[in-house]
């Protein structure tokens, strides 16, 4: 396919993702459980420093990080930080099993299928343990990936001259863009792996192997269809690298909105990123 009908199919598909949230809601509601889980796991952490949960969080946030960060305003300092670490256990045993079950409704939709909620609940358990084990795999390929940004930047502290300064502030201030980077080709480099678990009842093995086996060819393509959406997390980008700025200027509840806004917009790229996936897939399990 040419780069000229590359861009034009992917946002085809993006837009034909977004009217199958609007005709079919119903597909909604796993990427609303997940919102729903990440907000509660925010609440938690946001009144961690007061009682009765400081008696818990209390001593680990004392010990880890200092008292200070149990008294307001620079308990807010904190809470990205705390808030990314529970993203890791959520994204792991959580998320990917709510984004299977809206690719089984998915699936159900394309096949004229009622299937409920509750069925598709039912069809994507007996999965779970492939789709925990490749969400590890993804997640330490990511750990991975972004091990080697973090030895290029450590080496270009070690380095001198008006070229080492450019880079040191490219990779220093560019980090946030990176890592949102490095997320993109993860999951354009698993893309099909859920749906050949969830659609096909494929083992972890066998959905790895199929999904660099045939589909390895849809790269490009794939990967827009991932990017295109996952550029509406820039604005946040920017909001997150000024927050101290912001912050101070206003209130220190500031950290807090942006990241109930993050988790939202976030949740709703995963949306159209996992659904504008299966479709592709779809579209090309019938081509063959």
């Amino acid at each position: 396919m040419s780069n000229q009908a590359l861009i034009p199919r992917s946002v085809y598909i993006v837009r034909e993702a977004i009217n199958h949230c609007y005709s079919h809601p119903r597909i909604l509601f796993p990427f609303i459980s997940i919102a729903f889980i990440q907000l509660f796991v925010l609440e938690v952490l946001y009144f961690s420093p007061q009682y009765p949960l400081a008696k818990f969080f209390g001593p680990v946030i004392k010990r880890l990080m200092g008292e200070i960060y149990l008294h307001y305003p620079v308990n807010y300092i904190i809470l990205p930080k705390l808030f990314n670490y529970a993203q890791v256990p959520i994204y792991l045993f959580l998320s990917n099993f709510l984004i299977g079950v809206a690719i089984a409704l998915l699936w159900a939709i394309n096949t004229n299928s009622t299937t409920s909620i509750k069925t598709a609940f039912k069809s994507v358990k007996p999965m779970y343990v492939h789709i925990v084990i490749a969400a590890f795999i993804s997640f330490i390929v990511y750990f991975g990936l972004y091990s080697i940004y973090g030895t290029f930047l450590a080496k270009s502290f070690k380095m001198a001259g008006g070229g080492a300064h450019f880079l040191k502030s490219l990779l220093l201030n560019g980090a946030p863009y990176f890592t949102l980077f490095i997320g993109v080709i993860v999951t354009t480099l698993f893309a099909f792996v859920l749906p050949l678990i969830v659609i096909e009842k494929k083992g972890i093995l066998t959905a790895f192997w199929m999904n660099f086996r045939d589909h390895m060819g849809s790269f490009p393509h794939v990967f827009l269809l991932v990017f295109l959406p996952t550029l509406c997390y820039l604005p946040i980008l920017l909001l997150r690298n000024n927050i101290n700025i912001i912050a101070d200027t206003t209130f220190p509840e500031m950290r807090l909105i942006l990241l109930i806004i993050s988790i939202l917009i976030s949740v709703g790229i995963d949306t159209v990123v996992y659904i504008s996936i299966t479709i592709y897939y779809l579209l090309k399990k019938e081509q063959a």
